[in-house]
């Protein structure tokens, strides 16, 4: 008989759920994720996964063609893909393997790399074969913070896997820094079916793929592909946490009152990580995600009233 009041936001739900619908369809897609957090404490303020379902369906019995349309759906709707779905993490990982850079000195913020538009490397086997990473488009010669704010991928490449005169962090120290901030485990949503992400590594390929670990591997792992997994909720949440200085837990739940509207719980912030790193290089990377929304792949986000990274 009590009251459990959530941290939802519901006009913020309602809209998020029929802008993101609107988007799919346009798209010709049929899933997609939205997960929005108060980056100062992890509360959840909306979360959807589609395709979904109408919690109503089971006031009354299910037809069959109510109860095919639910349960033998190749778009899984009980799948909540914003904490079971693994996904590659894209260039959204650039701002985490900046910061990484940064504080094991493997660059400088200010120094300059030429991302050209693609590198080469031969194969340490057989020099005659030369493999080619690409970017998604000619950079020039770019700092840390235009590398972030225009996502090059070149950058990344150079600072991960090393290029030029730059020895790179290689995957043993990007391992470190993504299980460091808990990339690999659950964040405890108070949600069944949270699942974490997955760190890939020269051991786990030899034992699963029979296979040596690449330099190549590098430079797709530090631009947010190849192996690497993450969820949609970690993401919300390690983008939080270099904006406030925290990984908190993210919670839905708010408090509890009884049927007089009396307190009877009430649930507070966790921090799982706090980065206690060099201020000037955290400093540094929310330059260059502010940059992104300002002049970058995200300025659609520049005539928003307020400050964005």
């Amino acid at each position: 008989g009590n009251s459990l009041v959530l941290n939802i936001d519901s006009s913020l739900q309602e809209e998020i759920y029929a802008e993101l619908s609107r988007a799919l369809k346009e798209a010709g897609s049929k899933s997609g994720v939205a997960v929005a957090t108060d980056p100062r404490d992890g509360r959840v303020l909306a979360l959807v996964s589609l395709p979904s379902y109408d919690n109503n369906s089971f006031v009354k019995d299910l037809s069959q063609e109510g109860y095919k349309l639910l349960f033998e759906n190749k778009n899984e709707p009980f799948f909540n893909r914003v904490i079971s779905g693994r996904f590659a993490a894209g260039s959204t990982i650039k701002p985490l393997i900046a910061l990484a850079a940064l504080e094991e000195d493997v660059i400088a913020s200010e120094k300059k790399i030429n991302a050209p538009g693609f590198i080469t490397i031969p194969n340490p086997y057989n020099p005659e074969v030369i493999y080619t990473f690409r970017d998604w488009r000619n950079h020039g010669w770019v700092n840390l913070k235009e590398a972030i704010a225009y996502s090059s991928d070149i950058y990344f490449y150079t600072v991960g896997g090393g290029y030029y005169d730059v020895k790179g962090l290689g995957i043993e120290r990007l391992a470190k820094y993504f299980k460091m901030f808990k990339l690999d485990s659950v964040l405890g949503i108070d949600l069944n079916g949270e699942l974490a992400g997955f760190v890939p590594t020269p051991e786990w390929k030899r034992e699963s793929k029979k296979e040596i670990w690449y330099q190549g591997d590098t430079f797709n792992v530090s631009i947010g592909q190849g192996d690497l997994l993450v969820t949609p909720l970690w993401l919300n949440a390690y983008i939080a946490a270099i904006g406030s200085g925290n990984l908190f837990k993210p919670f839905i739940a708010d408090k509890v009152l009884d049927s007089k509207g009396n307190l009877i719980k009430l649930f507070q912030p966790e921090i799982v990580f706090e980065l206690l790193f060099n201020k000037d290089n955290l400093k540094t990377v929310r330059e260059g995600m502010k940059m992104a929304a300002e002049v970058g792949t995200a300025k659609v986000l520049s005539d928003l009233p307020f400050e964005v990274g």
